[in-house]
């Protein structure tokens, strides 16, 4: 089965630089151009972005899907992704939102999102950009649903979540946290 999502997503490395990629169905597009998805030329922008994360406590607590250091910016962006997608929301000279989901290229399994924001950047609307465009993402992809898990503490990450659709569905065995679910509407 041919993986539109990646088709899509590597065919450019900015959601809005490619005047050939069609425009996303947002409400405001342009709140999506500052959408990236990461390539060889961040790298060190990611490696900044990451140590900075990494001394963040309520990153640290909240987001552990993969290590924020510069071992795992250099391999994000030095390797093209078959199964995964990694995107940041950039501002001027750095990147202040980052967001994973896997996997996309096997139909059975539901891709699993995982994102933060940088704390001197909440509440900008930066998380709900990430979550949107990666809903958008998923249905090009043909996914029939979105899962993440979200540490019940966490209320700004549940009430984003909810905010975008997401339901709770269960609780992760184990650990202090639910896990959320967004039934998606694919296109064709």
């Amino acid at each position: 089965m041919e993986n539109k999502f990646f088709k899509t997503a590597l065919s450019s490395s900015s959601v809005s630089a490619n005047p050939e990629q069609p425009k996303m169905p947002f409400e405001k597009p342009e709140d999506f151009k500052e959408m990236k998805i990461l390539g060889k030329e961040d790298e060190e922008k990611l490696k900044i972005f990451f140590r900075k994360a990494a001394e963040d406590p309520e990153i640290r607590k909240n987001f552990n899907a993969i290590p924020l250091n510069d071992y795992m910016a250099k391999k994000i962006c030095g390797a093209e992704h078959k199964r995964e997608l990694f995107a940041a929301h950039a501002n001027e000279n750095s990147f202040d939102g980052f967001v994973y989901i896997r996997p996309l290229h096997y139909p059975s399994h539901d891709p699993i999102l995982s994102l933060f924001v940088d704390s001197e950047s909440q509440g900008k609307g930066i998380g709900n950009n990430l979550v949107r465009f990666v809903i958008e993402k998923s249905k090009e992809a043909g996914a029939k649903k979105l899962r993440l898990a979200v540490e019940k503490d966490n209320a700004a990450a549940q009430n984003l979540y909810k905010k975008n659709g997401f339901k709770i569905a269960g609780e992760v065995e184990g650990r202090n946290s639910f896990i959320y679910e967004l039934e998606l509407e694919t296109r064709e």
